[in-house]
């Protein structure tokens, strides 16, 4: 059960910091399965959730996820394809 919970949390985590970069989670999972699931698998082993979760919570994830996040490079790739990010 524990698992379960703790993925919620995660998927919760990864989908507002998606949204904070202007990314369509849902487009970015329809379109590209392979990358939302690596970017959820890294997340589910991130040792530094809590401090993406306080960064969350106080509004200044987008100026500080590169220094903790594994998943930085791959989120400013995706950034940088703007295929899904929001207009």
């Amino acid at each position: 059960m524990k698992l379960v919970t703790e993925k919620n949390v995660t998927t919760a985590a990864l989908r507002e910091l998606l949204s904070v970069l202007g990314i369509e989670a849902k487009s970015l999972k329809l379109e590209d399965p392979a990358v939302m699931r690596e970017l959820e698998r890294q997340c589910l082993t991130c040792q530094r959730k809590a401090e993406c979760a306080y960064h969350l919570a106080q509004g200044t994830a987008i100026e500080h996820y590169e220094d903790f996040c594994p998943n930085s490079y791959t989120l400013n790739d995706v950034v940088r394809t703007t295929k899904y990010t929001r207009v």
